[in-house]
């Protein structure tokens, strides 16, 4: 499976652990990466696509910790939309998700699936907390050929048994059952 991770570069270490590092995975940071860097095509012809960045309701960016007011955002929407992404999962532990335009713009690109979560995900620098503990179980389903409904089923199953993680971990691990998927179809029968 080919992967691209696009993190903040505070999250490498907890990203390279939610995706792993083999040899047909890409993890790149902002910074050194910004917005404006990103073509399009630096998007397509992977097989999942791994966001840890940061998002803010009706934003059309997604940032970094470090963002400042010059315009340093790590992606834009536009971008996303116009790329090829046909049949690309997109996972996602970016804060408030849904509430951007993102979701609608991955899926006009042609992804076949976008897992994310409404309102703050918590996630951790180095060790995996909350949204990042859900994705990595997602992505392990996905590399096992699971369809993504399914693998976000499993996942969610998986961190639910998860007994250390629901008492120490709780509105991180709570926000993560919160995820949802969102596709093609589901979109268009919202928008009816």
């Amino acid at each position: 499976m080919r992967i691209l991770a696009y993190c903040d570069w505070r999250y490498l270490a907890a990203t390279r652990r939610v995706v792993g590092e083999g040899k047909e995975t890409m993890i790149v940071s902002s910074p050194p990466l910004f917005a404006s860097h990103i073509l399009p095509e630096f998007l397509e012809g992977y097989d999942l696509l791994y966001l840890d960045l940061h998002g803010l309701p009706q934003s059309g960016f997604l940032y970094t910790q470090t963002y400042n007011k010059a315009g340093d955002f790590a992606l834009n929407f536009q971008t996303v939309r116009r790329a090829d992404l046909d049949g690309t999962v997109v996972v996602a532990t970016t804060c408030y998700l849904p509430e951007t335009p993102f979701v609608n713009a991955f899926l006009h690109a042609g992804a076949a699936a976008v897992i994310g979560g409404s309102g703050a995900n918590y996630g951790s620098r180095r060790r995996l907390s909350g949204a990042q503990a859900l994705a990595k179980h997602v992505i392990r389903n996905l590399q096992r050929d699971v369809a993504p409904a399914a693998a976000l089923g499993r996942a969610k199953k998986r961190l639910r048994r998860d007994k250390r993680r629901m008492i120490l971990e709780r509105t991180a691990t709570k926000d993560a059952l919160a995820f949802k998927l969102f596709t093609k179809q589901e979109s268009e029968k919202r928008s009816l």
